[in-house]
């Protein structure tokens, strides 16, 4: 059984008017008694034992000087706690005071089962989640309005503690001492009336003497008890046993000292948490915070959190993982990290590793199957970040290579999708030999596999030698797919005459069989490209993919007017300007058929290739190109390759406009668009800075590009112009 204590810092009601210099939190502990029968009840007089000795050594009246009151007992309040301080961590440890075991009930010397847990749930700066706040003007949601934020981070304290704890993680049996709030205003408070907030104390006096103090009841038991309610609905939890639920004001008089000592606990762990903070932000006193557990509690024997959206993220990662959805989860997390949260080092020092290491532990090989499938339908998606697929795609390799799937399972079936997404993942970034050796180890796996995937492999052969500049060894490879899916298209056509025109893996092997040939700048590319396209549905994401290596081909070899007759099926217009306006309306359009970036590309590139002045329109619009996207709400489009190619033409173009200044701030934020890139990626950003040297007569850089070129045996004249260069 544990018993969970809950306390109060900071002021609630006054958080959004300006900058807190005190933490706001709900913090307190957890006792565990290890089930060991009458051991939180001896805890209980323990508690009061330690405390009576403190208030003794000091003489100090126990418990009213614990807490400052009217009656003038500051001074040795602040002893008080001094002397705290430097026993508590023995206390809460050992169980002990000056070394010497504490009386319990009746005066028996008990030694402690149990040991403690601390928790703190500490508000962000902002402060405000987007789960109840900003969406709406719903005044029951609005962290701003009334006393909600503090029922809001109550809820989240007790559903954590209780339901979704990390440390205990199927709690069925508590005790339960949570803290009643009163809010204290000068008069009557219109917003509080209309939710009926009840006010506590006489009042009929308080509508009677203006300007008298106005107590209002915020919580009681009734909120605690709708809160455990409702969340052992929504996840149907079938046991959690209440021992005892003490809800009442935290009484430092004598009388009710029997019925508050873990309150009194948990109200000195706020104090001391205050008190030893450092920094004067949420971000440093959270760091703060958990130095200060690890020392008194034991490494391991906190649970600190934030009320921020990060926090929302975390608990929807871990619903994620309890329902066997690893893919979704390492999603998440993911994105948690990189959200620019003030919280986001605690979480991914703390939190986030123990929830992968979870999913390690416990991972089934149906649900990892099933996440190995939603990596490989990943791979495919328009806007995609190829860093996250690449981490996401690295966690989930780590769990596969811990599985024993001999016995039961097929593992080459298990194998071979692992493989399989291991070659798109490293083509993506332009690591061919990884990608390589993971299509080697795909091909030993493809006893249980149908032929239509060992085909979609093949064809992701095909990438990876164009990305070795194998364009001869691509070309046959593409070739020789296309005979097999051209075998496998007259079987379907045989079957299905009315669909002989649509065929989507068929037109694929061809598309890249386009692409191969256009490496080589061999113009029965075109042909090729075209025949893909009549066997695919226009209007398709597949049909425009298609559709822009088309268009890069045209661009290579000089076919103008080729060019400008197919873009408008491709953007919509002809005119730069409006074709500009298209793509700036893909906002939000994470499933367009029209991928944002892959387009801009082009569009930047062919305003190089053909000469297109740059207006004042487009100017204004890509002078600060971040700045435009995030006005238009499409900043997440911001990710991987071919950003470094879109910064390149950037250069290109504001060089070529006179503005060198966005020329140079373009060609080095080339450099930053992966955190991990293979050669060939690398090798594009270098030919870039290359021609971007080359173009300002900047003779050091040029040298410098060489020497890299050099360096790794690359022809860069030969192979680094090829399409997508």
């Amino acid at each position: 059984m544990i018993t969970l204590a809950l306390d109060e810092n900071g002021k609630f009601e006054d958080a959004f008017s300006k900058k807190n210099e005190k933490p706001i939190m709900i913090a307190g502990i957890i006792y565990d008694d290890k089930g060991k029968e009458y051991d939180a009840e001896n805890e209980r007089y323990r508690i009061s034992s330690y405390l009576r000795a403190v208030c003794d050594s000091l003489g100090a009246k126990y418990p009213q000087d614990l807490h400052s009151n009217s009656n003038g007992n500051k001074a040795t309040v602040g002893k008080v706690k001094c002397k705290i301080g430097e026993t508590l961590k023995e206390f809460l440890r050992e169980g002990t005071y000056e070394k010497k075991e504490l009386p319990t009930k009746n005066g028996y010397l008990n030694k402690r089962s149990g040991k403690y847990v601390m928790f703190a749930e500490l508000r962000s700066s902002q402060g405000v989640k987007k789960r109840v706040s900003g969406w709406n003007d719903n005044d029951l949601t609005q962290d701003e309005k009334v006393s909600n934020l503090y029922l809001h981070m109550a809820e989240n304290a007790v559903v954590r503690m209780l339901f979704h704890n990390p440390i205990y993680e199927d709690v069925t049996d508590v005790n339960l001492y949570f803290p009643t709030r009163k809010v204290v205003l000068k008069d009557r408070d219109r917003e509080y009336d209309k939710q009926d907030f009840k006010i506590y104390g006489d009042k009929d006096k308080c509508e009677a003497e203006s300007g008298r103090l106005v107590h209002y009841d915020i919580v009681s038991s009734d909120f605690y008890r709708t809160i455990m309610e409702n969340e052992c609905t929504r996840i149907n939890k079938k046991q959690l046993n209440v021992h005892y639920m003490n809800t009442s004001p935290i009484s430092y008089w004598e009388k009710n000292e029997k019925y508050n000592t873990f309150l009194y606990l948990a109200d000195i762990v706020c104090s001391m948490l205050d008190y030893y903070k450092k920094g004067s932000s949420p971000a440093e006193w959270m760091d703060s915070f958990a130095e200060w557990g690890n020392k008194y509690f034991g490494d391991d024997q906190i649970i600190l959190f934030g009320y921020d959206d990060i926090d929302d993220k975390y608990m929807e990662a871990v619903d994620a993982v309890g329902q066997g959805e690893y893919f979704h989860a390492l999603d998440i997390i993911y994105d948690a990290e990189c959200s620019g949260s003030e919280f986001e080092k605690h979480y991914k020092d703390y939190w986030f590793p123990k929830l992968i290491k979870k999913i390690r532990i416990t991972a089934t090989v149906d649900n990892l199957c099933r996440s190995i499938s939603d990596l490989e339908s990943f791979t495919y998606r328009s806007n995609l970040d190829q860093q996250k697929l690449l981490w996401i795609f690295e966690e989930i390799k780590a769990i596969v290579d811990k599985g024993d799937f001999g016995k039961k399972y097929h593992t080459d079936q298990v194998m071979f999708d692992m493989c399989n997404a291991g070659i798109a993942v490293y083509n993506h970034i332009g690591d061919f030999g990884t990608a390589k050796e993971y299509y080697d180890e795909c091909m030993k796996h493809t006893g249980d596999v149908d032929l239509v995937k060992i085909l979609r492999a093949s064809n992701k052969m095909v990438v990876f030698l164009d990305d070795a500049f194998r364009y001869g060894d691509a070309t046959e490879r593409a070739r020789k797919n296309v005979e097999y899916q051209k075998a496998l298209h007259d079987i379907k056509s045989e079957i299905c005459p009315e669909k002989k025109d649509e065929d989507l893996n068929y037109a694929i092997s061809l598309s890249q069989f386009g692409q191969a040939l256009a490496c080589e700048k061999n113009s029965d590319a075109e042909s090729v490209f075209l025949e893909s396209l009549r066997h695919m549905r226009k209007g398709t994401a597949n049909y425009q993919i298609t559709l822009s290596y088309l268009l890069h081909f045209y661009l290579d070899m000089g076919m103008t007017d080729s060019y400008r007759e197919k873009t408008k099926d491709y953007f919509g217009s002809e005119k730069p300007k409006e074709q500009l306006k298209e793509l700036l309306k893909l906002s939000g359009k994470d499933d367009s058929i029209v991928t944002f970036k892959f387009a801009m590309y082009v569009y930047l590139r062919a305003l190089w290739v053909l000469q297109e002045p740059l207006t004042d329109f487009i100017r204004t619009r890509l002078e600060d190109i971040r700045e435009t996207l995030v006005k238009k709400k499409m900043s997440e489009h911001m990710v991987g390759h071919p950003w470094e190619l879109i910064y390149k033409y950037l250069a290109f173009l504001f060089y070529r406009d006179g503005n060198c200044e966005a020329a140079e701030k373009y060609i080095h934020k080339s450099e930053e668009c992966l955190e991990t890139q293979g050669l060939t990626i690398d090798a594009i950003i270098h030919n870039g800075k290359y021609e971007y040297a080359e173009l300002s007569g900047d003779e050091e850089m040029m040298a410098r590009e060489k020497a890299y070129f050099d360096e790794k045996g690359i022809d860069r004249k030969n192979v680094c112009t090829f399409m997508y260069h």
